[in-house]
């Protein structure tokens, strides 16, 4: 995996946080309760304001997310087959403003855009978490995949009443906030300080690790059966084998899996 593209998923993966976080904190506000002087715009407009404003937040969110997720998969899609799918709930919150919708079924519409959020990020992740055998970033995707089916829930019990607003809220935030801790904001792809660490990183053996040193220094199969002293089929099959546990597609991308 080159330089350029693991630069690519760690802005989408910081751009997604900060949105979803912000879609958080404003949902909270909402439903913590508004300062007095919201009351004084008529037809509640500053509720309203603040409906849209997560909700724009959350279809940032969910664009961010697809772009991550077609980098990581490396999906050929094109940017408006993710961009206008994205915000479309904004826009149909829009013109449900426009039609005059009242302000509690402007709150059902934006919580039924949250629980379909969900939803799509647990099936994507479940999904491309199939195809991605890589061990960190496979345990990362495993942990965003409990939580996405965890807010789903919660989602549904609040729409139907069966859970408070509030409480929900606050353990979707909690949730949120402990699985961006471990997945780490500035490395959600695990970069391994060399090949040692990578080692430990993917599960390699001993002898895979001293493969992938040689394959670091640009050494050809040949080569590197001459300086470990085996065949050429058994440096064939550990690379093989290195290229399974990490994901990585060919040498250049094995090779960029250590900073060193």
């Amino acid at each position: 995996m080159d330089s350029s593209r693991i630069k690519e998923i760690r802005f989408s993966f910081i751009a997604f946080f900060f949105s979803l976080l912000f879609s958080f904190l404003i949902r909270f506000l909402y439903l913590w309760g508004t300062p007095l002087w919201f009351n004084t715009f008529p037809h509640a407009s500053a509720h309203r304001f603040l409906l849209a404003l997560s909700l724009y937040f959350l279809c940032c969110a969910v664009f961010f997310f697809l772009q991550l997720v077609r980098e990581i998969g490396e999906e050929k899609k094109r940017f408006r087959e993710i961009f206008f799918p994205s915000f479309l709930p904004a826009v149909l919150f829009a013109v449900l403003v426009l039609s005059g919708m009242s302000l509690q079924g402007l709150q059902r519409f934006a919580g039924m855009a949250d629980t379909a959020f969900w939803f799509i990020v647990a099936v994507t992740l479940f999904s491309l978490r199939r195809k991605t055998p890589s061990r960190p970033m496979g345990k990362i995707m495993t942990l965003w995949l409990a939580s996405a089916g965890i807010h789903f829930i919660l989602e549904i019990l609040s729409l139907l009443f069966l859970i408070p607003g509030l409480p929900a809220i606050t353990l979707q935030f909690l949730l949120f906030s402990l699985c961006s801790l471990y997945s780490g904001l500035s490395s959600p792809f695990p970069l391994a300080e060399n090949a040692d660490e990578a080692a430990q990183l993917y599960g390699l053996s001993p002898r895979e690790k001293d493969v992938l040193s040689l394959i670091m220094e640009g050494r050809t199969n040949e080569q590197i059966g001459e300086e470990l002293y085996i065949s050429l089929s058994t440096v064939k099959t550990h690379v093989s084998r290195i290229f399974e546990k990490t994901g990585a597609r060919n040498r250049l991308e094995a090779a960029a899996l250590c900073r060193k």
